[in-house]
Parts: C-alpha cells; structure tokens; sequence
C-alpha cells in the first residue's frame, strides 16, 4: 500500500462504520433507545452508521481538498480526526451500554435507579452527539474559509506575477524604441 491509500481522515468514516457493527454484532438488542424532546426513538445500528456517515461526508472531503492544495494544518487535522473518532466510539459505546427500558418508568413515584442510571446515560450521548455535531460544524467552517483564503492569495500572487510580467514587457519596449530613435 502506498501513502496515498493510507491517510489518517479514512478514520472518519472507517472509525464508526466499524464501531457499530462491533455493537451490532455484540448487542443483546439491535436498536438502541432514546429519549429526547419528550419522546422516545428506537434507531437501528444502521440508521446510526448512515447517521455518522452523512455527518462525516463534508468533514471527509475538507480533509482531502485541504490535503491536496497543500493549506493543511496538521495539528488542526489531527485533533478533528482524534476528537472524531473518539466522540463517535463514546456515543456508541454509551447507548449500546444504556439497554432500552420500560418507558413507563418515568411516571413512578419516586426515582428507580435503574431509570435514573438509564437518563443519565441517555443524557450524556445526546450532549456527546451535539457536541460531535458542533464540532464537524466548526471544521467545516474552518476548512472553507481555509480554502478561501488559499485561493483569494493564489489569486493575488498570479495578478502580481502578471503585471510584474507586463512591467517588464513595458521596460523592453521602450528601450527597444529607444534604440530606433537613435539609430
């Protein structure tokens, strides 16, 4: 394999296409449970990949158009994959862990344990997610204008290169007719 296959942003799409069908293939359930907004949602591990993988798409091509124009910044490229990866595995790891409940739980008098285990870790994936979310956000934004900024100088250089060009084409000119006046 050469280097061009091997690059470190396949782990952005790699990473939790592979977590998942770890859970997947472990999971005493195949969906998970989720609470939010006042309501419950039974997702797939499938509907979860399709999820990472959408998210990621944006962040993925960045990596490569920065990679190919040379305006990459290595820490910053490293610690959206590290961060990546990472947030993916927890989100994963925590709502395969949280099993699903009866939802009737909720309505008791007083708090069971098992509820209040089961919110807590339900709560702790949902900010994970958002901050996953936020994060693949904030490297999209940071990659165009990076792109932009690229560019606009690339731009910039070749207008200089041309009228330094068309400076020096001038300066000939005029001393070739300087030289047929005198002559």
């Amino acid at each position: 394999m050469t280097t061009k296959i091997i690059r470190a942003e396949h782990l952005l799409w790699m990473a939790p296409a592979l977590f998942v069908f770890m859970i997947y293939l472990s999971s005493s359930v195949d969906r998970m449970m989720v609470f939010y907004q006042d309501r419950y949602f039974m997702i797939s591990y499938s509907l979860i990949t399709l999820f990472f993988l959408a998210v990621l798409l944006i962040p993925y091509i960045l990596h490569i158009v920065l990679r190919r124009i040379g305006a990459r910044n290595l820490v910053i490229s490293w610690s959206h994959i590290l961060l990546s990866f990472l947030m993916a595995a927890s989100i994963i790891f925590i709502f395969n862990k949280n099993l699903p409940i009866n939802i009737n739980w909720r309505y008791y008098v007083g708090e069971l344990g098992s509820f209040r285990l089961w919110s807590y870790y339900n709560t702790m994936g949902l900010l994970i997610a958002r901050i996953f979310i936020i994060t693949q956000l904030l490297f999209c934004i940071y990659g165009l204008g990076t792109i932009a900024l690229h560019y606009i100088n690339s731009v910039r250089s070749r207008n200089r290169e041309a009228a330094d060009n068309r400076e020096n084409d001038y300066d000939g000119s005029e001393a070739g007719f300087a030289q047929q006046m005198i002559a």
